[in-house]
């Protein structure tokens, strides 16, 4: 961010929150950022490509959950559900970059990758009424009982 008026540092932190919230967890850095020093180990990389690819998917599960509360395919139980999962993931990687000087190994990458799959499989079925929590309610998705 050296380099940048303050109008560009403030566009770039907004579009890399992940890079905001370690700056606001971490004072001091921000500090020596702003001054324009440069920054040793323990710095994220926002370039990271498996940060890059897991930061992606969140949003896009996010996206996918706020349209199934759109158009009332998934109910607000489900999307508090599945947006608590999504924030164990982020916070997940943020614990494992925190220990890898702000990469991701590739056992890390591969294990949020398979994490945000199953999520990704769970947003399906509960937009399409499979499995547990069931999906929309209409009438067509409820099963027609028999009178005595």
């Amino acid at each position: 961010m050296h380099g940048m008026n303050p109008s560009q540092q403030a566009q770039f932190l907004q579009s890399h929150p992940r890079l905001q919230q370690f700056l606001n967890n971490h004072p001091d850095i921000a500090k020596e950022i702003s001054r324009g020093s440069e920054v040793g180990t323990g710095m994220k990389d926002p370039e990271h490509p498996g940060v890059n690819e897991v930061n992606q998917r969140a949003q896009n599960l996010d996206q996918r959950v706020n349209q199934g509360v759109a158009n009332g395919s998934i109910n607000s139980q489900q999307a508090a559900n599945i947006d608590q999962k999504i924030q164990s993931i982020q916070q997940q990687e943020a614990k494992d970059m925190a220990g890898n000087n702000g990469h991701l190994t590739r056992a890390e990458d591969r294990q949020l990758n398979h994490e945000e799959n199953q999520l990704g499989r769970q947003i399906h079925r509960d937009k399409h009424g499979k499995g547990k929590g069931g999906g929309p309610t209409g009438p067509e998705n409820i099963q027609a009982t028999a009178k005595p």
